[in-house]
């Protein structure tokens, strides 16, 4: 089983790397002058097979940079970091949804190895995990250390669950 630390600092990195990435591309399209819109907006119109109104790609279009340093600054923060993980992947999910209407297999295929990387995350960047002592999933629970109860034959269903890092999880 993997120490809890680890995963925690396996955590953090990746959470930075995200910031950075998110950061550069705020802040590039925000110091763009306009070229970022007018180049996927043109984009946006050209000769596609799915046609999105002008005023809906625009609009995202504006918001985008917004977004980014958004999402960077609440992955920055440990008590947002879980909803902007969730942020991030609804973010990267729309941003693979643009380069399909594109019609841009490649950066699909990138964005998809890029999504799919970070898809455990989530269950990372959640607080310790309901677990039960070994000695309780094996059904020999005789009030060890690890437990709450001081007799036998208590189930983890019937309360005899503790928030133990080297225990086996429940599934």
């Amino acid at each position: 089983m993997i120490e809890m630390t680890t995963l925690k600092d396996a955590e953090r990195v990746v959470r930075v790397v995200m910031v950075v990435i998110l950061l550069t591309a705020g802040t590039s399209k925000f110091f763009s002058h306009g070229g970022f819109f007018d180049y996927y907006s043109r984009l946006f119109q050209g000769d596609l097979r799915i046609h999105l109104p002008p005023i809906l790609v625009d609009s995202y279009l504006r918001v985008t940079p917004f977004v980014e340093v958004g999402l960077a600054c609440a992955l920055l923060s440990n008590r947002h970091k879980v909803p902007a993980v969730y942020g991030w992947f609804v973010f990267m999910l729309s941003l693979l949804v643009g380069h399909y209407i594109l019609q841009e297999w490649s950066s699909v295929n990138e964005l998809l190895d890029y999504f799919f990387s970070r898809a455990t995350l989530p269950y990372v960047a959640k607080p310790s995990i309901l677990v039960a002592p070994r000695c309780c999933l094996m059904n020999s629970c005789v009030g060890c250390r690890n437990c709450e109860h001081r007799a036998p034959g208590f189930w983890p269903r019937s309360g005899c669950l503790k928030r133990v890092e080297k225990a086996l999880p429940i599934v």
